[in-house]
């Protein structure tokens, strides 16, 4: 298979991306729905396979469109007495995200050999947002107000005839 079609890539290429991402309130951040502790503002993300679509076929080579949804869940404490979270944080954490998902676009890395040691892709494998990033407020849970921002990513992923 070729490295392009391996979603581990495309997974921890984008796990390795959040990481590096600077968010209003430094939220704590957990990954593929591992359970929020509520223990102050957190950040879960996922990240969903939605579909490959055939974008060409040629005499050795199947290219592939990928396609994942890339969601982050934000648990932010409701404001008061007892909180230092700001009225504004969570709104602000997500605009942060809803920036940043719109923006996307990462060279896709190949972790199969070495995953200590990722190596970029050579052919222009890259990770991009398919069009803006969405945000929904979602409903109180245990004093902590949520919301969610997510996007759909897409990429060339090759298959060898």
């Amino acid at each position: 298979m070729d490295a392009s079609n391996r979603l581990r890539n495309v997974r921890q290429t984008l796990y390795t991306w959040l990481a590096t991402l600077t968010l209003t309130g430094t939220p704590a951040v957990v990954v593929d729905g591992a359970p929020v502790t509520f223990n102050g503002a957190t950040v879960r993300y996922q990240i969903e396979p939605v579909s490959q679509v055939l974008a060409a076929v040629d005499s050795t080579d199947n290219t592939f469109r990928g396609r994942v949804l890339l969601v982050a869940d934000l648990f932010f404490p409701l404001p008061g007495i007892e909180t230092a979270a700001g009225i504004y944080d969570l709104d602000q954490t997500a605009d942060d995200l809803r920036d940043a998902f719109s923006l996307l676009n990462v060279p896709l890395n190949d972790y199969s050999v070495d995953p200590n040691s990722p190596t970029t892709l050579d052919g222009g494998h890259v990770l991009r947002s398919l069009g803006p990033a969405q945000f929904s407020r979602l409903s109180h849970v245990d004093g902590y107000q949520r919301a969610r921002v997510s996007v759909v990513v897409m990429w060339d992923a090759y298959q060898t005839a």
